[in-house]
């Protein structure tokens, strides 16, 4: 009798388990209710700071409350860059206008390494309320980054006989490469393309990027020349002047001439109810008509004569 040996079946191979799907992108009107919220929690934290500051007298206190400040301005700046990132229209929260000295106050305020950052001189102007914010934000970015990644950064304002207003921000840092800066400037100047994960990881530039597409501006990177702060990166931001319009220029008022010279003069005088002919001695006078109401015709003529000479 012949015995079969049961032939052993092969077993299975282990089913290999499926990649999880993608999660599908966050559509941008999740981010930008999210950091609406966000900007109206840290709006009632600096309202509920200013209270606590004005109150204080203990120095201790006064300066921990002031890095509970700082530290919610840096929140608002990242929330308010996610937003821009998100598409959300320009000017939140803008009511009033403000200062080229006030936005970069504001600026100097978002910032981490606030104590790294030194203000050159400034030119006058006043920015709309629809721009003031964002151009504190654009150059909060900027001045964030250089702080970071230089021992300090400088930032200043000069306008040009266009009226073109340039701001300009240097750092300390150890540069650039000539052709990074050169594939950053063509991407800055460049449409806006939807923000990616290698776009996200440089976020600062990205919005400052979206900022300057969006007000019409232009931003340029350059090496920077050597100075008392060393090598570094400058970045020239050009404002149009529709933008940053300067002071009105006031009205010239004419001194009131001196008693002695008013009395010196010897100007014609015309006599009530006679015509002024622009000689030496005026004209004899006309015997006047009584019109009804009173007064004389040549007097009303006078009075409502165009030429400012024929006036009283």
């Amino acid at each position: 009798m012949t015995r079969w040996r049961r032939r052993r079946e092969p077993a299975p191979p282990a089913a290999v388990p499926a990649a999880p799907a993608a999660p599908p992108p966050w559509p941008p009107q999740v981010a930008s209710a999210l950091t609406l919220r966000l900007l109206g929690l840290t709006e009632q934290q600096r309202e509920v700071l200013d209270t606590l500051q004005r109150a204080e007298d203990d120095p201790r206190t006064l300066e921990l409350l002031y890095r509970l400040d700082h530290g919610n301005a840096q929140v608002r700046r990242l929330s308010r860059g996610l937003q821009i990132l998100a598409g959300e229209p320009a000017g939140y929260g803008g009511g009033h206008p403000a200062t080229v000295f006030d936005v970069v106050g504001m600026a100097t305020a978002m910032v981490g390494q606030y104590q790294r950052v030194r203000v050159a001189e400034l030119v006058e102007g006043v920015a709309p309320p629809h721009f003031a914010e964002d151009l504190g934000l654009l150059l909060a970015e900027l001045l964030d980054n250089g702080t970071r990644y230089g021992d300090r950064a400088t930032v200043g304002a000069h306008r040009m006989e266009s009226g073109t207003v340039v701001f300009h921000v240097r750092d300390g840092g150890a540069g650039c490469s000539p052709d990074w800066m050169a594939r950053v400037n063509a991407w800055l100047a460049g449409t806006i393309q939807p923000v990616t994960v290698q776009t996200g990881r440089h976020s600062g530039l990205t919005v400052v990027h979206h900022l300057a597409r969006r007000h019409g501006l232009q931003v340029n990177l350059a090496a920077s020349p050597p100075g008392e702060d060393g090598s570094g990166t400058l970045v020239t931001v050009y404002v149009p002047a529709r933008l940053l319009p300067g002071p009105r220029p006031e009205p010239e008022v004419p001194e009131p001439p001196h008693p002695a010279e008013a009395e010196a003069a010897d100007l014609p005088r015309r006599v009530p109810g006679s015509a002024y002919t622009g000689g030496e001695d005026p004209a004899p006078p006309v015997q006047p008509v009584q019109p009804p109401g009173g007064g004389t015709l040549a007097d009303l003529a006078a009075a409502f004569s165009p030429d400012p000479e024929h006036q009283e």
